[in-house]
């Protein structure tokens, strides 16, 4: 699955995957399933300087997507406006990640249905 971001430069989107066994701040942040908050990214040694530096990154919040015990990605929330992330920011994102999880989730399941469904139209049209 591709990384989703608030623009649409397929470039800058690219240059952010970080394999799941490194030692970045969303690689920890799925193994493990704990949330991160920094409202100092830059210099961090937790969090990816190449990340802060990509994106424009001053602070971040960090958590773990996922459906029952199925981790299937990390949010990340970057500058906040007017102050620095807080508990209050964590709680209210807590309430949403297992709605937006479960819409991800949805979203993979119909297009590996439609990818099955496209290969067996296929397959009926060379039978035919």
């Amino acid at each position: 699955m591709e990384p989703a971001f608030g623009f649409e430069d397929p470039e800058l989107i690219r240059r952010y995957c970080v394999p799941v066994e490194g030692p970045s701040n969303a690689a920890r942040v799925f193994r493990t399933g704990r949330p991160y908050v920094t409202n100092r990214a830059l210099g961090d040694p937790k969090v990816l300087q190449e990340f802060v530096r990509l994106y424009g990154a001053r602070s971040i919040l960090s958590l773990p997507l996922g459906v029952g015990s199925d981790r299937i990605g990390v949010l990340h929330v970057i500058n906040k406006r007017e102050e620095e992330f807080g508990p209050r920011d964590l709680r209210l994102l807590e309430i949403a990640i297992p709605f937006l999880a479960a819409l991800i989730r949805a979203s993979q399941l119909h297009q590996a249905l439609e990818a099955k469904r496209g290969a067996a139209e296929q397959v009926l049209a060379l039978s035919a």
